[in-house]
């Protein structure tokens, strides 16, 4: 492709630059009012590394105030497609900075890149600092991603020390289970957990910045993410982790369907993916992901960790969401959605809530032939969401079923008092919304029997409440999950029941037999901590690596 580019005056007097393609494309490398009001957005940035390679460089205008920064060993490397560009710019820098930078251009062969670095200090802690200009990077992404992976691969044979085994680097913001993961590290290292705190920058400059700095001063292991968590919109957590050959771990502890419909076209083979359900491993093996793993959920030792309560405030208790109300109206948010489905979702829910492993999209097909309801769309995004409403409101049902049953023994509920107002009227007896980290755990020591019931996104895998519910000193009831007896003997450490009727007798039973609900506790948080606690499932994610 034939690219030239213009200088011109814009309209604050500033000089500014566009690039014409052969294409009769025009792309402007800064504003053609204020090209100088774009430090503004680096105003955040700080020059931290050893080596900064400016990846684009238009006429410098974004980072002018950053230089000042700059420390006196830092070594500079400018590259840009255009050497006009890099001329410019150096003109413009004080004459202590210009002498230290280095410049590559398009017209330099890709050999000469690595010998810019040579003489460098020669340290194992030799830090590595990229800084896009976005515009400039845009003009030509592959000549630049190839330079950026040129100077990588150098400087990682050069100066990156050897990682530590058991050292990850963790997205932390957004997702409860950050937490204790956090909790679980600290307890394995043994040091302060390396976390790169993904919610806390403005802007992708500013992201990118921070999770360069954070790997960096972590040098970790690998990276760990739940859901997907601290992954940019633009690809870069794993094209940066990719290029530094760190491996990128996803633990999927949701349906991963509806996630990946935004970064699956991301996925790169350093990343690993984790699941807290095998049932949708053939799924992820769709994606190039290296490999996929069934890893279950888990405790946190910290958060749950009560005795046994012979004076509980309740009997019985559920404590959880209704899947009701709002909370469906958000899925129905997110595609094209129709009221002209709603026989289809009900046929396909009340399938779904019989028989968990239904193949969902085959049943939409055939309900929708035989009721002589179009379904107006194929794509993946709306067939994702209406899936994933099939089964939020097959999970809404059989909640609905459960806890009319259980409301016969009096069983209080816990969070979501719109939602379960909605299936059971005004007049239902709920409780406020509960914080998960600070209050949950003394709700469960606070009942006698905790009810659980399991989302219908979870045909065969176990929730959180296996493991919390024991660790607050309280006796839980469950619903029967496949994968449950691969982690707990039942009858003697976890007590599931088969039908409404049964889940009656069931708390009946232990109810009133206070040594039995004890012992079965005592056992299973004896399993809990041999076998399912957080540390545990870290240890097999390094296993994994190995």
């Amino acid at each position: 492709m034939t690219r030239e580019i213009e200088f011109f005056v814009a309209s604050s007097g500033t000089v500014s630059a566009r690039v014409y393609s052969d294409e009769d494309k025009v792309k402007h490398l800064h504003s053609t009012v204020r090209p100088e009001d774009e430090s503004r957005y680096f105003e955040d940035m700080t020059l931290w590394g050893d080596i900064i390679v400016f990846a684009g460089i238009g006429l410098g205008h974004h980072i002018k105030k950053a230089l000042s920064q700059l420390s006196s060993h830092s070594r500079i490397i400018v590259i840009d497609i255009f050497e006009e560009c890099i001329k410019r710019t150096l003109e413009s820098w004080p004459r202590s900075i210009r002498e230290k930078a280095h410049a590559f251009h398009a017209a330099m062969a890709p050999h000469e890149l690595p010998s810019l670095l040579s003489g460098s200090e020669q340290s194992p802690s030799l830090r590595l600092q990229i800084v896009k200009h976005p515009a400039s990077f845009h003009v030509d992404p592959a000549f630049y991603n190839d330079a950026l992976n040129r100077i990588t691969a150098f400087v990682s044979r050069q100066h990156t020390p050897p990682r530590r085994q058991c050292r990850p680097l963790l997205c932390f913001g957004s997702h409860f289970l950050e937490n204790e993961l956090s909790h679980a590290l600290g307890a394995v290292t043994g040091e302060q957990v390396q976390a790169f705190h993904y919610k806390k920058f403005h802007d992708q400059a500013a992201w990118e910045q921070g999770l360069q700095q954070a790997i960096e001063m972590a040098s970790p292991s690998y990276l760990l993410s739940v859901n997907m968590k601290g992954f940019d919109g633009n690809g870069q957590l794993s094209a940066i982790t990719q290029r530094r050959g760190i491996p990128l771990m996803v633990w999927f502890v949701d349906d991963p369907r509806p996630i990946l419909l935004h970064q699956g076209n991301f996925v790169t083979p350093n990343m690993i993916a984790l699941c807290w359900e095998r049932a949708y491993l053939p799924f992820l093996n769709q994606y190039p992901f290296s490999s996929a793993h069934y890893l279950p959920l888990a405790a946190d030792l910290e958060m749950f960790n009560c005795d046994f309560n012979s004076n509980p405030r309740y009997d019985f208790a559920f404590a959880g969401s209704s899947m009701a109300g709002r909370f469906l109206a958000d899925v129905r948010a997110e595609f094209l959605y129709s009221q002209a489905f709603e026989p289809v979702i009900q046929q396909v829910s009340d399938r779904l809530f019989e028989d968990a492993s239904i193949n969902i999209d085959a049943e939409i097909m055939r309900c929708a032939r035989s009721l002589h309801i179009t379904i107006p769309f194929n794509d993946r995004r709306n067939a994702t969401w209406l899936r994933s409403l099939i089964i939020h409101t097959a999970s809404m049902k059989k909640r609905k079923l459960l806890i009319r049953t259980a409301l016969r023994r009096n069983c209080r509920l816990f969070g979501d008092p719109e939602g379960w107002q909605h299936l059971f009227g005004k007049n239902i007896t709920t409780h406020d919304d509960i914080d998960y980290a600070h209050q949950l755990s003394s709700v469960y020591h606070d009942c006698a029997v905790n009810l659980n019931i399991t989302s219908c996104q979870m045909p065969t895998a176990v929730n959180q409440r296996i493991f919390d519910v024991p660790l607050s000193g309280s006796f839980l009831l469950t619903d029967r999950q496949s994968s449950l007896p691969e982690m707990f003997e039942t009858g003697s450490e976890v007590i599931t029941y088969e039908s409404a009727g049964d889940l009656l007798d069931k708390f009946d039973y232990y109810r009133s037999h206070d040594r039995e609900r004890r012992s079965i506790i005592r056992n299973a948080v004896t399993r809990i901590r041999k076998e399912h606690t957080y540390s545990h499932r870290l240890q097999h994610i390094e296993s994994v690596l190995t």
